[in-house]
C-alpha cells in the first residue's frame, strides 16, 4: 500500500511530467496545422490521403490534450492532499469530487485504495504519452503522402 505524504508527493511529481508531454504534443500539432496552412496558401493540391492523415494528427493532439487535462488535475489533487493522512486524504478527495460533480455518489461507487488510484493515474499518463508517437507517425505518413 502506498503511504502519504512522501509517496503522494512522488506520485504528483511523476504526473506533473505530463506537462512536458503536453508541450511536445501541442508543438507537433502546431507544426501539423502550420503545414496544412502553408499548403493551402501556396495552392498545393493536398489530396484526400494527406488531408485525412493531417486531420487524424490534429485529432490525436486533441485526445492528448484531454489526457493532459486529466493527468494535470490528478497531479494538482495529489499535491493538495499530500500532507494529509492516507485514509483521510482518500475520503476527503472522494467527497470533494462528489461535491463538484466529478465523481458519482460515494454510495454507488466503492472507495478505491491508493494503489488502484495510482494504477489508474499511470494508465492515463501512459495514454497521454502514447499520443506523441502516433502523432509523429501520422505526420511522417503525411509527409510521405505529400
Amino acid at each position: 500500500m502506498i503511504t502519504p505524504p512522501l509517496d503522494l508527493q512522488v506520485m504528483a511529481a511523476a504526473l506533473r511530467q505530463g506537462r512536458l508531454l503536453n508541450a511536445a504534443s501541442l508543438g507537433i500539432g502546431a507544426l501539423t496545422v502550420l503545414w496544412w496552412i502553408l499548403r493551402q496558401v501556396h495552392g498545393q493540391d493536398a489530396g484526400i490521403l494527406w488531408t485525412c492523415l493531417v486531420a487524424l494528427g490534429v485529432a490525436v493532439a486533441l485526445v492528448q490534450l484531454y489526457w493532459a487535462l486529466r493527468v494535470g488535475l490528478d497531479a494538482e489533487l495529489l499535491a493538495a492532499v499530500g500532507a494529509s493522512a492516507p485514509d483521510a486524504a482518500a475520503r476527503d478527495l472522494d467527497s470533494s469530487l462528489v461535491a463538484v460533480g466529478l465523481r458519482s455518489s460515494a454510495r454507488r461507487v466503492p472507495a478505491r485504495g491508493w494503489d488502484a488510484r495510482w494504477r489508474a493515474m499511470r494508465r492515463m499518463l501512459l495514454r497521454q504519452a502514447l499520443c506523441i508517437p502516433v502523432q509523429l507517425a501520422l505526420l511522417a505518413a503525411a509527409g510521405w503522402a505529400a
